[in-house]
């Protein structure tokens, strides 16, 4: 009996290690620096297909003006793919292709500026529990920018 227990520990310890690498500190609710926006970090893809790194995304889950006056969603209408110019900002993929380098570090990833239609390199860091630190670049991530996001509990209701 005591034999069969420590099997089944063993066996409920391997699984919850391989659904922990689908987990990053950054997954979540995040308020940008503008306090216009809340994104959601997650894992993206098939992440169990690209264990044990799995990439990460954000989109954005809640706007401060999702609507227009006539109560049409706003969309993306500066991206320089003329097909994709109709999605609407809410719910908009903005970050993508994370990939984590440490518990608190993920890089190689990409950045959408739905204002000018442009996409930059990105990495992110987790400060501290309620801080990420968000870096967008061109190139090399000493030519960028930086916004620090705070951690909120959810999507305040969404778009």
């Amino acid at each position: 009996m005591r034999r069969l227990i420590f099997i089944a520990a063993i066996l409920a310890s391997t699984v919850g290690a391989s659904r922990a690498s689908d987990v990053h500190g950054a997954t979540g609710y995040w308020l940008t620096e503008n306090e216009k926006a809340i994104v959601q970090f997650k894992a993206c893809g098939d992440a169990a297909a690209e264990l044990p790194k799995p990439r990460f995304c954000g989109q954005i889950v809640c706007s401060d003006k999702p609507r227009q006056p006539d109560g049409a969603l706003y969309l993306d209408v500066e991206n320089p793919d003329e097909d994709l110019r109709k999605r609407p900002l809410c719910g908009l993929p903005l970050i993508g292709g994370l990939s984590p380098a440490s518990d608190q570090k993920l890089e190689d990833g990409w950045i959408y500026n739905p204002r000018s239609g442009d996409t930059y390199g990105a990495e992110a860091e987790l400060v501290s529990a309620e801080k990420l630190k968000l870096r967008g670049y061109l190139g090399i991530s000493l030519l960028g920018s930086s916004q620090v996001w705070t951690r909120v509990a959810d999507d305040r209701g969404g778009c």
